[in-house]
């Protein structure tokens, strides 16, 4: 008896041996199952979040606001910009300070209403 639990053990040693754990087509299975339960998992999360009614329509006109303000930041930015090319030093200094500093704040400006937009699109699944 102890004989043939040997001979079970040494079978099983030997086609635990033979099996490639890095078979393809063993992990294409694995990499296909992962796959669908994280879709799963992100439609369930996308299912959770969606707004409706008044909700969604205040959200939406707050994505209009924001589209308006970022368009006029841009724009802003870019007079900026022009109006620096021609009046500061090229080697720095007070103005260009100034120009620097007023840029920074507009970034800043334009960066929080990108986090907005996107916040606010990711409720409406947009």
């Amino acid at each position: 008896m102890a004989n043939n639990t040997m001979n079970k053990s040494i079978r099983l040693k030997h086609l635990l041996e033979q099996m490639d754990l890095n078979d393809p087509v063993l992990m294409r299975n694995r990499a296909s199952k992962d796959q669908f339960q994280a879709a799963k998992a992100v439609e369930k999360e996308a299912q959770r979040k969606r707004v409706y009614g008044k909700k969604r329509e205040a959200l939406e006109d707050e994505l209009w606001d924001i589209a308006q303000d970022l368009k006029q930041a841009l724009q802003d930015r870019r007079y900026l910009m022009q109006d620096m090319e021609q009046e500061a030093e090229p080697e720095g200094g007070v103005v260009a300070d100034e120009y620097g500093s007023a840029l920074n704040t507009l970034d800043a400006e334009i960066e929080a209403l990108k986090k907005r937009r996107d916040a606010i699109e990711a409720k409406l699944d947009v």
